[in-house]
């Protein structure tokens, strides 16, 4: 079992929804696997469950699963199933998402970052630890991926040396708030730049206000 889980994070609501998706998952192969077992029908698979009060998910093992997608009941159930295990291996990784809001394709890779300075920075990710990275978009189409922690010859490497590196916190610190009005001026610039045509200089964000070293396009020009 992974010690440790990366979801994508458009915001954290659906973290918690995904990763209690998975207890119910479980139980229902498990129960599959039982009643294979023991020689049992469907039917006669559901009527036990039906008398059963040994697992609170019991009236969805058998449910259809298109019916369990809105079920708000079996919601609040796996809500409570799940969250202890969600603070324990999804919590920090959750963290820095909450702070920054959606990232879109970077976010898994913005919740790797924040498993690696929470764990990482507390001495826990240690060689033999894993973590499951679980990315998806809109679509269809999703990746999972499980890292493991090993040891290393490279000192540049090393979990402490991607701490370092990250400043996490220290990058936070250094945000800069500005005034709602920006994100409308930064969209209308976007706007007048989609009909501008080249060649065009872009006008926001300004150099001063990009974080150091930052690659930016200086402006399309015609050959």
């Amino acid at each position: 079992s992974p010690d440790y889980f990366v979801f994508h994070a458009p915001y954290n609501k659906l973290v918690q929804k995904s990763y209690a998706r998975l207890f119910l998952l479980d139980a229902r192969r498990q129960h599959e696997r039982l009643a294979v077992k023991n020689g049992e029908t469907a039917r006669e698979s559901e009527k036990k469950d039906a008398t059963s009060t040994e697992s609170p998910l019991a009236p969805w093992l058998t449910k259809p699963i298109e019916e369990t997608y809105t079920d708000r009941a079996l919601d609040g159930v796996l809500k409570k199933l799940s969250s202890t295990s969600y603070k324990q291996r999804l919590s920090d990784s959750s963290h820095l998402s909450k702070l920054v809001g959606n990232t879109y394709a970077a976010s898994v890779f913005m919740g790797l970052a924040s498993l690696i300075d929470k764990v990482g920075g507390r001495g826990e990710l240690t060689p033999g630890k894993t973590a499951v990275v679980f990315s998806y978009g809109s679509g269809a189409m999703a990746t999972m991926y499980r890292l493991h922690v090993r040891d290393t010859t490279q000192s540049r490497f090393t979990i402490d040396k991607m701490i370092s590196s990250l400043s996490l916190e220290t990058r936070l610190l250094r945000r800069e708030e500005v005034h709602p009005q920006e994100l409308d001026y930064a969209l209308e610039t976007r706007a007048r730049m989609h009909r501008a045509g080249a060649p065009y200089s872009p006008v926001y964000p300004t150099v001063g206000r990009m974080f150091p070293g930052t690659y930016y396009l200086n402006g399309p020009r015609l050959l």
